[in-house]
């Protein structure tokens, strides 16, 4: 007995020993790799975008508490001793006094704090670790919030009994109750734990696989274990489940931190995690983190599997998605392309994961607007699938959409409805007539069908797309009208106006038949007519809509929603707008002081909106100069927002100031506008940039303050031009204050550049007749004053003047500053008289606008009190007079000349002339010509003073007919050309090609004088100096994509196309690059059987270059050819009428850089074409004027004519 007692006891200590040791290796495990470098390389970037939810970081007493229970163990161990070790939240509340009913197994909540069993409790907050020593535990109906560690014990459970996160038991520990969590056994197993969580996440038991992956974590903490990299890894798929993105991308990044200081950073097992980590930033749309992580993947990748692999291929697609994801279709299309072309080699062109990548380059191409290529994509993934899913599934038919579509938007409808008809046809066997995607097709199918011209066939299925939705034939018209009335929005919302009044028009045409006049749906569709006419700029009809709309609205009061007082504003505003636009200013205040009104008294509601219309009566009495009403707005303003004036109020404020020449308040409401959008506005937004130019311009214009504008000039550029070539009205303003600037620093080719700049683009933006405009006119005239080039200066002034005096109010302070420069001008030239009336025309409306005592005010005050000063002086002289004779139907008469001048003798001659030479004149169509005695011609200032030299000279008048006009009789007239200039004065090689500075300088400026500014025709030129071929290719195929030549739809009745730069022989002319482009290429483009809308029209071809390499005598100058030129090319000819083409020489021969063509076109066209000359007859006077100049030997117009008409140029009405 004894023996076997002993026995036992052995046994029993032997077993002991053997836990000990168990969990001494246990312990040893998570220390083996404590002497590994903690220094590995950190993942710091990923690591630092998880800081928003760090998860493990904040379980560092969880760890530290678990810790210390297992040092409990070992103690508990070590010593033999037996019980529990709880580490926990909660113990103490479940704390329950010992009643004495209890001599053993004591219920576990009363030996809580109980000495006799509680041994330890050490807090380590939130958590307190506990030690319970006793053979047997009983829970008693108690929820452990933590873990319970079983150390040689016996573990029983009464009523509900609940362990949160772990139950861990040594070998020799008993437990009588099946408790929620899973038992683990000391010492534990790692890979159990783990391949339990990864079941777990299998059955998508995702909060319980995450407490085994956080338990292999903890085991391994503070050391660099791959167990723990795994577990974090699988901890991170367990929370992507959860859809906790977070927490996901930071344990990815710890694994990742641990894998790359165990096995490197060329490890392939590594590639898994950089896959998963760029998914969940993918996932996070933080794309440019998921690229890093794809790009380390695709290097570890290309190392161990090649790049050929098909693996390589599906991430260049990851990539490829993720780049359009980005918006970087190019990008994208590089990537599908890269894998594309490993599929093609590893699967072949017929599988299908080589259509999708074809769809997915169709896609992108697609979203770059490169139909073509799209479409040869689409049409490659359609062979496969028709391979591979016959011709009539539903995805065949997705793909015939995509087709028509984009066939739809390259304008090639009949391509478009071939496709559409396909899709149609397997969607009907599919679907069924009723269903809404044939009747979606059925609206794409008549709108390719309007588009192609075929109106009645389009309506037709626009008709059955609606009847679909529709079941009583009254509902079908309203629903026919109400798609009319949307088609109408989606054209506005693109900008299309013309289209959208069309819809609105029959929509309202339908309604009105259907619903009557006075319905509400009538009082909607004519205020959105009114909408689309006034975006249309056509403001008459705009106000006729909207005045309709508002007289049927009142007796529909009650069927409109609680917003119809506010539509009822909107109406009224934008009558005010229209008329605004129209330079009725005083009927644009009456109707927004209306809308005002509703507004306002609507208390509670739309105070933003009526601070919008209260500075949009700023903006117009700014415009008519009443610069006082403006400012009582301020009160008004500040009556209804008590938050005080916001930025564009302010910055109103600040222009009027500035315009009253009262430059400090102007820079401190400037300064305070941009202090408010600061706060309320990105530091790079479009209208913190406008702020800038505004004080920037106030500082120099009105205070000569060089560097301060300049740096708030600097500023504004800064981001203008980080917006991709958009408000480039506002870059014109910043090129404004450049020049501004340049000119007071007395460089004022420097000035005309920036100022010339910003007239270029003011000019492309804005209707010809807009006062922003005349700014720039004004600009360069003022610098052209500095310069002393006078006439110009008056040239420019003189423009400015005459298009504010158009559109501006007769007193606005803009037009006197327009009197005040061409006073200056005149005062120079010597001119005081005219100095003088614009002086006093300025003092007139500046003395009204400003007062007598502004600045601006007194400083014009002082230039007459000048002019005065000088009279007074000279009132003593007796004024020279020149004294000579008129021979007038033989009869002598003397004249008294004031001046020199050829102008004052033919002034002073018509005063010698009695009425019945006027009639003549008129009857006779004759003109005044003066001669000297020898008949000589008398027609300059300079033959004038010549006479003069002479005492009293004699001359004589001729009556000489006008020129006949020389018609066919069959004409031709031209009111709405197209004017299309290919104008290339730089090349890459200067030695080879010589830049062409006049084609720059005079060619583009004199033509665009010629068609735009005097015929007011469309004009065209390109931006850029230099033109590649490619450049040229662009330019032509944009030109008839952008003006819709192939339809004609603006109704072009003529076509000019002019050609300046280097040429050689063979009808060519070279680009930039040095290649040759064909010029009977681009002129058979548009023959009849290219582009049949122009087939009845004028075609006029202007070349200025040279057409060979002979010279027609030796000079020393630039001409417009080349010597070295490949001459290979072949010839197009064309077989069509109506073309005209113009050389300014002929075969073989070179032509220099003078711009004698474009000069001599401009004056004899200007000069003549009133008078209904035709352009042929015009054309011979051209030759004449080019023979007259000294340099006209280079010169040879020739022209080749294949129009059975004369041709009549007529300017166009604006």
């Amino acid at each position: 007995m004894d023996e076997t007692k002993y026995t036992e006891q052995e046994q029993s200590t032997d077993e002991q020993e053997q836990s000990t040791h168990e969990y001494d290796e246990q312990e040893q495990s998570t220390h083996e790799y404590d002497e590994q470098e903690q220094s590995a390389h950190e993942y710091d970037e990923q690591k630092q975008s998880t800081n928003e939810c760090d998860e493990l970081d904040q379980l560092t007493e969880w760890i530290e508490a678990n810790k210390l229970a297992h040092e409990l163990i070992r103690e508990m161990i070590t010593n033999e001793q037996k019980g529990i070790i709880v580490v926990a939240t909660n113990i103490d509340q479940l704390e329950k006094p010992n009643d004495g009913q209890f001599e053993q197994d004591i219920p576990f909540t009363m030996m809580i704090n109980s000495s006799e069993y509680m041994k330890d409790k050490i807090e380590i907050l939130p958590y307190t670790v506990y030690s319970f020593h006793s053979e047997t535990i009983v829970f008693d109906n108690v929820t452990i919030d933590g873990c319970v560690y079983v150390i040689d014990c016996v573990l029983n459970g009464i009523g509900e009994c609940h362990v949160t996160h772990f139950l861990v038991q040594t070998a020799q520990s008993a437990i009588n109750y099946e408790f929620n969590p899973y038992v683990n056994y000391l010492p534990i197993d790692v890979d159990h734990i783990t391949t339990t969580g990864r079941e777990l996440f299998n059955q998508s038991l995702f909060d319980t696989a995450i407490q085994f992956f956080r338990f292999v974590v903890f085991l391994r903490v503070g050391i660099l274990h791959l167990d723990a990299a795994d577990a974090l890894h699988w901890l991170g798929v367990a929370y992507n489940g959860k859809g906790e993105s977070s927490k996901e991308i930071e344990c990815y990044c710890r694994a990742l931190k641990i894998k790359l200081a165990v096995l490197g950073e060329d490890d392939i097992n590594i590639a898994t995690l950089y896959k998963h980590l760029g998914d969940a930033y993918y996932r996070r749309d933080e794309y440019d983190k998921a690229i890093e992580s794809y790009e380390k993947e695709l290097k570890l990748k290309l190392n161990e599997l090649g790049e050929n692999h098909i693996d390589i291929a599906n991430l260049y697609n990851t990539f490829g998605d993720i780049y359009v994801s980005k918006e970087e279709h190019n990008n994208a299309i590089e990537y599908y392309e890269k894998g594309l072309r490993i599929k093609l080699g590893q699967l072949g062109e017929d599988h299908i994961d080589v259509a999708t990548l074809y769809h997915n380059l169709g896609t992108s191409y697609a979203k770059e607007c490169k139909f073509d290529k799209a479409i040869e994509y689409f049409k490659k993934e359609l062979l496969i699938k028709l391979n591979l899913l016959g011709e009539d599934h539903i995805d065949v038919a997705a793909l015939y959409h995509n087709l028509g579509r984009y066939y739809f938007l390259k304008d090639e409808y009949n391509e478009a409805i071939k496709y559409f008809e396909k899709e149609l046809k397997i969607k009907l066997n599919a679907l069924g007539d009723g269903n809404v995607d044939i009747a979606e097709l059925y609206f794409a199918l008549g709108c390719s069908y309007c588009h192609n011209d075929q109106h009645k066939l389009g309506l037709e299925y626009c008709e059955k797309s609606f009847e679909i939705n529709s079941h009583h034939s009254n509902e079908e018209y309203i629903e026919f009208a109400k798609l009319y009335d949307k088609s109408g929005e989606a054209y506005m919302n693109k900008e299309q106006y013309n289209n959208a009044i069309e819809c609105f028009e029959k929509g309202l045409i339908i309604t009105i038949e259907k619903l009557g006049e006075n319905h509400i749906n009538v009082v909607e569709l004519c205020f959105k007519l009114g909408i689309a006419y006034y975006c249309g700029d056509e403001y008459s009809k705009a106000i006729e809509c909207i005045r309709k709309s508002l007289k049927i609205a009142p007796s529909q009061i009650s069927e409109i929603d609680f917003n119809a007082e506010f539509n009822t504003a909107s109406a009224y505003a934008i009558l005010g707008f229209a008329h605004t636009k129209k330079g009725e200013y005083n009927r644009g205040i009456e109707y927004l002081e209306k809308a005002l009104k509703m507004i306002t008294e609507k208390p509670g509601k739309n105070h933003f909106t009526a601070i919008n219309l209260y500075n949009r009566l700023i903006c117009i009495y700014e415009l008519k100069g009443e610069y006082d009403i403006a400012f009582e707005y301020e009160e008004k303003i500040m009556k209804i927002w008590s938050g005080g004036l916001d930025e564009d109020t302010f910055k109103s404020f600040g222009r009027i100031y500035f315009e009253k020449g009262e430059y400090e308040k102007s820079i401190e409401c400037h300064e305070e506008a941009l202090k408010i959008g600061l706060k309320r506005l990105k530091e790079n937004d479009v209208d913190i940039a406008r702020l800038y130019n505004e004080l920037g311009l106030v500082w120099i214009k009105g205070k000569g303050q060089i560097n301060k504008a300049k740096e708030y000039v600097d500023k504004a550029l800064e981001i203008l031009y980080d917006r991709n070539g958009e408000f480039q009205l506002d870059i014109a303003v910043s090129h404004d204050i450049l020049g501004l600037i340049s000119e007071k620093k007395r460089n004022n080719d420097k000035a005309i550049e920036y100022f010339e700049q910003s007239l270029a683009i003011r000019s492309k933006k804005l209707n010809e007749d807009n006062p922003s405009i005349a700014m720039s006119f004004y600009y360069l005239a003022s610098v052209y004053k500095n310069k002393n080039e006078l006439d110009k200066s008056i040239e420019f002034g003189q423009k400015a003047l005459d298009l504010r005096i158009e559109k501006l109010d007769p007193n606005h302070p803009h037009i006197g500053e327009s009197y005040v420069l061409l006073g200056d001008v005149y005062f120079i030239k010597g001119d005081i008289i005219k100095a003088k009336k614009y002086y006093e025309d300025t003092m007139m409306i500046f003395t009204e606008k400003f007062g007598e005592q502004n600045k601006k005010t007194q400083d014009v005050r002082l230039k007459l009190e000048k002019i005065d000063q000088n009279n007074e002086e000279k009132k003593e002289e007796k004024e020279q007079e020149f004294e000579a004779y008129i021979i007038v139907n033989q009869e002598k008469k003397l004249i008294k000349m004031k001046e020199l001048t050829f102008e004052e003798l033919l002034r002073q001659a018509y005063f010698c002339l009695p009425s019945k030479d006027f009639q003549k004149i008129n009857n006779r169509n004759l003109r005044l010509q003066i001669m000297d005695m020898k008949d000589n011609i008398i027609e300059s200032d300079a033959t004038v003073k010549g006479e003069f030299e002479k005492n009293k000279p004699s001359f004589k008048i001729m009556w000489v007919s006008f020129q006949p006009l020389l018609t066919t009789g069959k004409t031709k007239t031209i009111a709405n050309a197209l004017v299309v200039m290919i104008a290339i004065s730089e090349y890459n090689d200067d030695t080879k090609l010589k830049n062409l500075r006049n084609v720059k300088e005079k060619d583009i400026s004199n033509f665009k004088q010629l068609f735009k500014q005097e015929l007011n025709y469309e004009f065209v030129c390109n931006e850029s100096s230099k033109m590649t071929k490619q450049d040229v290719q662009e330019f032509m195929d944009q030109l008839i994509i952008n003006f819709k030549l192939r339809r004609n739809a603006n109704n072009f009745d003529g076509l000019i196309m002019i050609i300046c730069g280097h040429g050689d022989d063979g009808n060519v002319f070279i680009t930039s690059d040095g290649k040759l482009v064909s010029i009977d290429k681009i002129r058979a483009s548009f023959n009849c059987h290219e582009m049949e809308s122009l087939k009845d029209f004028p075609k006029i071809f202007i070349i200025d270059a040279c057409r060979g390499q002979n010279i027609p005598k030796s000079h020393e100058i630039v001409t417009r050819g080349n010597e070295n030129t490949n001459k290979n090319i072949s010839i197009y000819g064309h077989n069509d009428d109506e073309f005209l083409t113009i050389w300014s020489t002929t075969k073989g021969f070179k032509v220099c850089d003078l711009s004698l063509l474009s000069k001599s076109m401009k004056d004899v066209i200007i000069s003549k074409y009133k008078f209904g000359y035709p352009f042929k007859q015009m054309l011979q006077d051209v030759r004449d004027e080019i023979r007259k100049s000294k340099s006209g030997e280079w010169y040879c117009v020739e022209s080749q004519d294949t129009t059975s008409y004369d041709i009549i140029f007529t300017a166009k009405n604006s």
